[in-house]
């Protein structure tokens, strides 16, 4: 479930996803799991199926992973000498999968699910 919600906060980020969701008739579907990742209840069982349904849609129109699934491609964090952390933007709700690396002068990453900056947390290596 995290890393369709991931996926999914991508996909808002980079733009396009509500306008290709309206364009395929699911904005209902999307807002719908927009509303319950956001709000106060969080249940991943409650969105299951209404991410399935996008996914659905968007593979009906030529989007061969959906819009939450597909193949993905992970890579190791990088080496940050010899300290045994390194720091990472993550969810702010710890709702979904989402790491980038921080360092130099990035401003913390949008959440465009929850509409807020992503939280500044270390992992250990």
């Amino acid at each position: 479930m995290d890393q369709r919600l991931e996926r999914l906060c991508v996909a808002l980020g980079d733009g396009g996803a509500r306008e290709l969701a309206a364009e395929f008739g699911a904005s209902e579907v999307l807002e719908r799991v927009l509303g319950v990742v956001a709000g106060p209840n969080w249940d991943p069982d409650v969105v299951t199926a209404d991410l399935d349904e996008l996914d659905r849609v968007f593979r009906d129109h030529g989007f061969d992973g959906g819009l939450t699934e597909g193949f993905r491609s992970f890579r190791s964090l990088p080496d940050t000498g010899p300290h045994g952390f390194v720091e990472v933007w993550m969810c702010p709700a710890a709702r979904c999968s989402r790491v980038d690396v921080a360092g130099g002068e990035n401003p913390s990453p949008m959440c465009a699910i929850l509409q807020g900056p992503c939280t500044l947390r270390k992992l250990a290596k």
